[in-house]
């Protein structure tokens, strides 16, 4: 059996799901949608339709604002449903990659751009453009910043490991990733001056080779202090900076993603031993959600995944003060997770 994308409006997704596995199988009419900048769309299913043995058939899924980037679409199945003993459900997946309109057509390869309007001297917002025609580039999580001296760029000396997780992320050709970097944990807190952020990226091409090079782009830091929000764009835009606040957990327990369904990643459920946020009760929990922005370091300061956090260690967490206040809450813009013991 196979699901695949066949095209799209503003409305609407179009699939196609094939049947060849010998036996006819029921589709739901609900479906998931996820995408890594997206969010998440779905409806339960309210229903089934037969798809015999070797037949295929257009689906059309409701959507509004899914414009660009990377999506994963994924629906239940039911094999064989009317054999009792063979019977089975179980979710049929397809990827897939919206161009992003917005890249100029003379970006004809990888660019790293920084946010002027989120640059600090704790971190910044960069962007990565893959404006290859074709192939994916790959990255991870490492990256360094030198600073303009007035005659060449002067590496920043570290205050912590640089050595980052083998963690490999990709993009799609034609696709835009923005990055939330904050480095005041491997660098400090950088002075005023002119700035560049390093980065080694690798361009797969649909043949098969692999080139390697080096992104590049500079900002500059002011002495003003971080605000609240940004007016940008006819709003205003909660900065990712500003109320950073750190408190203490222990680590209750690491959620796996199940590798059968579309996930976000690994979470953690903490219990506070300290306030979150000043005036809070400790004892309250949390989930914490990996992203490609936090930084995990263990007790000897060396960097490790986040899948690696033990249970029951007792860790910092410092993250941008925005909490979602269910029971547990969910705490976004994490930055950094240090284990003590």
């Amino acid at each position: 059996m196979s699901l695949e994308f066949a095209g799209h409006t503003q409305q609407a997704l179009f699939l196609t799901i094939t049947n060849n596995s010998g036996h006819n199988i029921k589709y739901g009419d609900g479906y998931e949608i996820t995408g890594d900048q997206w969010g998440y769309a779905g409806a339960v299913d309210n229903g089934f339709y037969d798809l015999p043995s070797g037949g295929q058939r257009e689906i059309q899924i409701p959507v509004n604002g899914l414009d660009h980037g990377e999506f994963c679409v994924t629906k239940n199945i039911i094999t064989d449903p009317d054999n009792s003993t063979d019977t089975e459900p179980y979710e049929l997946s397809t990827e897939f990659a919206l161009e992003n309109a917005a890249i100029p057509p003379d970006v004809n390869g990888a660019v790293m751009d920084v946010d002027m309007d989120f640059a600090t001297s704790v971190g910044a917002v960069i962007y990565i453009t893959n404006g290859f025609g074709s192939g994916r580039i790959y990255f991870d999580k490492s990256y360094w910043l030198q600073r303009n001296t007035g005659n060449d760029w002067q590496d920043i000396q570290i205050i912590s490991s640089d050595v980052f997780p083998d963690e490999t992320y990709s993009l799609a050709p034609r696709q835009v990733l923005n990055l939330t970097e904050y480095w005041a944990w491997l660098y400090g807190e950088l002075p005023p001056g002119e700035y560049r952020i390093g980065k080694s990226v690798l361009h797969r091409a649909d043949d098969g080779n692999d080139s390697q090079f080096d992104l590049y782009a500079t900002f500059t830091v002011g002495g003003n202090p971080i605000p609240d929000f940004v007016h940008r764009d006819g709003g205003d835009w909660a900065h990712p900076f500003s109320g950073i606040t750190t408190f203490r957990a222990e680590v209750d327990k690491l959620i796996i993603p199940d590798d059968n369904r579309v996930s976000t990643g690994h979470e953690l459920l903490v219990n506070s031993l300290t306030p979150i946020f000043e005036g809070w009760k400790t004892g309250e929990q949390c989930f914490i959600g990996d992203n490609m922005t936090v930084a995990v370091l263990n007790s000897n300061n060396e960097q490790i995944k986040f899948s690696d956090i033990p249970q029951g260690a007792t860790v910092d967490i410092t993250f941008n003060g925005f909490v979602y206040t269910t029971k547990p809450g969910i705490i976004y813009g994490t930055l950094l997770i240090k284990i003590i013991d």
